[in-house]
């Protein structure tokens, strides 16, 4: 099983020069090594803070972005930083990672909302609503990653699902294949940054709020708002793995929430942690419906029939979607295309 988590392995043992590439800060102090999820900027700017707070933490940190490590990564004496409250819980649940003092923390939050870059007339994806990501006229137009088991960006899209009680194939293909269609899935480990700085005119996707800012700082010619419905909203969590050592759990109890959490947040640019926000705009979703909903999102992505047709046929059936023709019409159209050898773009059988 691969799980899709933020890892910080603790080896207590003071390390030589040698090893961490700079002096220890004093006896006794551990060497972090740091995985995390994070686009590559950021992994670098987290480096910068575990090294800035090296003597005062008692730790040296090797910072490496790994995006969905293996269970063989769960090593004792490791510590899951910055990924969805519900997946740590999950872990927990299946006892690996500790409970008691050493449990899944809470520390920041995690907005996300629409992004997108206006084609050469000035026009833009309608992607400011929740139906907007699967109307007809969009399809190709919004970007996705493609989802896993663990991804935020599944979780978000499974939070949208929920919130408007969408739960048949038939609405979740929207959300899973729809842009599939215009080829517009990447790689499930594709930066964030690097998707906004590749994003094509006229088209759109669903971005963490921190990592959308970045990019328009960096002068990307992009526009964004969040949802009309209500703004998704992830709480990051940590937790150290089952049967690390006492140090391990000592630091982790003493350290984390008072100095370690409050750094970092900074540091990535994190929203406040859940009890300290007080933005009233969040879409409420229940949890268990969205994470059944990315499951189900996965499953569809993974199908083998995910690409449009061109032909005629093809280009009929999704004329006869888009323009919402009668029950009647529709059923005389597809007992006519049914004699084709193309495959419906909705990703239905071979029509």
């Amino acid at each position: 099983m691969n799980v899709a988590v933020a890892v910080v392995a603790v080896a207590l043992a003071a390390p030589s020069a040698a090893q961490v590439g700079r002096e220890p800060p004093r006896q006794g102090v551990g060497v972090l090594q740091v995985l995390a999820p994070f686009d590559a900027g950021e992994v670098a700017a987290l480096g910068r803070c575990f090294a800035d707070h090296a003597a005062e933490w008692g730790v040296v940190a090797q910072v490496v972005r790994i995006v969905a490590p293996g269970v063989r990564d769960l090593a004792p004496d490791t510590l899951l930083l910055g990924y969805e409250r519900s997946l740590l819980e999950e872990l927990a649940a299946g006892g690996m990672v500790a409970g008691h003092s050493a449990g899944v923390r809470p520390f920041a939050g995690e907005s996300w909302q629409p992004v997108w870059r206006a084609d050469a007339d000035g026009r833009a994806p309608a992607v400011t609503t929740f139906f907007g990501l699967i109307e007809a006229d969009q399809r190709g137009m919004v970007l996705s990653r493609r989802f896993t088991p663990t991804s935020s960006d599944g979780l978000v899209l499974g939070a949208i699902a929920a919130a408007l009680g969408w739960s048949a194939d038939a609405e979740l293909r929207e959300l899973a294949l729809g842009d599939a269609a215009g080829g517009a899935l990447r790689s499930d480990s594709a930066s964030t940054l690097q998707l906004l700085r590749d994003l094509p005119p006229g088209a759109a996707m669903v971005a963490p709020t921190r990592v959308v800012a970045a990019a328009r700082a960096a002068g990307l010619p992009l526009d964004s708002a969040p949802f009309r419905e209500g703004t998704p909203w992830l709480e990051l969590a940590a937790a150290l793995t089952a049967r690390s050592s006492d140090a391990g759990r000592n630091w982790f109890a003493a350290r984390f929430e008072r100095e370690v959490a409050p750094a970092v947040v900074a540091a990535l640019q994190l929203e406040p942690p859940p009890e300290a926000a007080t933005d009233d705009s969040r879409l409420t979703f229940d949890p268990a419906a969205a994470r059944a909903a990315r499951a189900r999102l996965v499953d569809l992505q993974a199908a083998p029939d995910v690409d449009a047709p061109t032909d005629a046929a093809g280009l009929i059936l999704r004329w006869i979607d888009e323009i919402l023709l009668t029950g009647a019409v529709i059923a005389i159209w597809v007992v006519a295309l049914r004699f084709g050898r193309r495959r419906d773009p909705r990703g239905g059988g071979v029509v």
